[in-house]
């Protein structure tokens, strides 16, 4: 009698976490669709919040870098700038939680050599920005450790890929 109670609060406390991972699971699947459609838009780099450091002489310059977050999780920069690797890819949207960062994935990094995407915060604070944090620089130039970019458009409708 005492081994099958055992054996029936076991499965119930195993039905009970499975249960529970399953939600989670599926709370983070929904927040992630939430935040790929704010994600989604066009933005203007925000010279006002980046600390620019060597690159301050040419400033007026990257005034004019554009990133564009398309909804089939793809991504371009408009120009080539020494303080990011890149101008296009893939990305990917995290949750909600506080401590969750987006992602981006250059097209010309090999990733199976172990090399991480480029960090990025959600959008979008009271302000419409976001930054990169620390995005690693073309070769030979200085890094910045923030990177800011200002939202200036969201399309209307805009569809979003599944997970």
């Amino acid at each position: 009698m005492k081994k099958n109670r055992i054996i029936f609060f076991a499965t119930l406390l195993a039905g009970i976490i499975f249960l529970i991972f399953g939600r989670v699971k599926y709370l983070d699947h929904n927040s992630r669709k939430e935040n790929q459609k704010k994600q989604v838009g066009t933005y203007i780099f925000d010279i006002s919040k980046t600390v620019l450091g060597p690159y301050q002489i040419n400033a007026k310059e990257y005034e004019k870098l554009i990133l564009v977050f398309y909804d089939n999780k793809e991504f371009e920069f408009n120009m080539i700038v020494p303080f990011i690797n890149d101008i296009r890819g893939i990305w990917k949207s995290s949750g909600s939680g506080l401590e969750e960062w987006n992602n981006i994935y250059f097209d010309s990094w090999d990733y199976s050599t172990g090399i991480t995407g480029e960090q990025f915060t959600q959008c979008c604070d009271s302000d419409s920005t976001f930054y990169f944090n620390g995005m690693t620089p073309r070769k030979g130039a200085v890094p910045i450790q923030k990177i800011w970019f200002r939202k200036v458009f969201t399309p209307i409708g805009a569809k979003v890929s599944g997970g």
